[in-house]
């Protein structure tokens, strides 16, 4: 195991003239070598984590403690008790962040130093190098998450800040409050569980999970099922290849799908449903307060059920019509191989070719 032990580089930075105090820094630096198939866990309160995979068989940390003080001695004090604590244990190396309290600080010595009271003393930022075969488990409290390059189980769990996952080779789980989320060039079973995050998903093979309470949905290049369970926000998916299936409350529902079936169920909110129709299960989509537009190739076929309650029913196809009323059109073309219904409430529903 090779090692560097922690020594402090302080950076001043002059504040405006009514303030007391600066801005100081202290590097921190711990190289472990590790087995092969080896396990990170890395909790911390506050900072940025990046984690990027590399051929060495070594987990290099490198940390920057990041204090307000009002002198150089000050801050020096503050940062000897933040403690960047690491242990290993065989295959597993753990990173934690620990906050120790300071004697003889009152409540509002803190508060006027860091404007969140007496147990905060700064944030602390990590840049880690792991070998490529590394499984990661993250807990950041407060602060970005970036990991790419690994090819191991990977779990990030943050209430702010945004989380970044890049050309990952395995199985990615996620769990945030507030902080967007992308994930690029990804292989592997996708799971999210989110509150009001933002959510892009680009050149992605394998299954996604999503369950978020609001926040919008983007997407293209997904090889894979995808499900997304929401109260609301868009959901946006393009060059889909996969069944979709979407549940949502309120919020609009864009799909262009290469191949795969589609259930989708919003109550309030267009859905637009662009595919090939190339499955051999159902196509469904309910909304209550919406319009359905329907769009497939010119040369597909299907058997279509379309019903709306106040809304207008309009179909571009030549369609071989079995029944047929105010609200309600069943119909097929083609050869009438895949099964389609579209239901609204109060809205209207287009049944076209592209």
């Amino acid at each position: 195991m090779a090692v560097k032990a922690l020594y402090p580089l302080i950076i001043l930075m002059v504040l405006a003239p009514q303030a007391s105090g600066g801005s100081y820094s202290f590097e921190y630096q711990k190289n472990i070598d590790v087995p092969e198939k080896s396990e990170l866990i890395i909790i911390n309160t506050s900072g940025r984590i990046e984690i990027k995979g590399t051929p060495d068989q070594v987990i290099s940390i490198s940390a920057l403690k990041n204090v307000r003080a009002a002198d150089p001695e000050e801050a020096e004090e503050v940062a000897e008790h933040i403690e960047i604590k690491v242990s290993q244990s065989g295959r597993r190396v753990t990173v934690k962040t620990r906050y120790l309290k300071m004697s003889g600080r009152s409540r509002s010595f803190w508060q006027k130093l860091f404007g969140s009271g007496p147990d905060v003393f700064g944030s602390v930022d990590f840049t880690i190098t792991v070998p490529q075969q590394c499984a990661i488990d993250v807990d950041n409290t407060a602060g970005d998450i970036l990991i790419s390059g690994v090819a191991g189980r990977v779990q990030a769990s943050g209430t702010s800040g945004s989380v970044v996952m890049e050309e990952i080779e395995g199985d990615v789980f996620l769990s945030s409050i507030s902080g967007d989320i992308h994930i690029l060039n990804t292989n592997g079973q996708i799971d999210i569980g989110a509150a009001g995050s933002n959510i892009e998903l680009n050149s992605v093979v394998g299954s996604v999970d999503i369950r978020s309470t609001s926040g919008d949905k983007k997407g293209e290049y997904i090889s894979g099922p995808v499900t997304i369970s929401q109260s609301s926000g868009l959901v946006d998916l393009r060059y889909l290849t996969g069944d979709l299936r979407v549940k949502s409350t309120s919020g609009m529902v864009y799909v262009e799908q290469e191949e795969g079936a589609v259930d989708i169920a919003t109550h309030s909110g267009k859905v637009s449903v662009k595919t090939e129709l190339f499955s051999d299960r159902e196509y469904f989509v309910e909304t209550t307060t919406g319009s359905i537009t329907f769009l497939v190739p010119e040369t597909s076929s299907g058997y279509v059920r379309m019903e709306t309650v106040t809304g207008e029913i309009n179909t571009e196809l030549p369609l071989s019509v079995s029944s047929f009323s105010r609200n309600k059109l069943v119909g097929s073309f083609g050869g009438g191989d895949s099964k389609i219904t579209l239901l609204t409430s109060s809205g209207d529903i287009t049944l076209g070719e592209y």
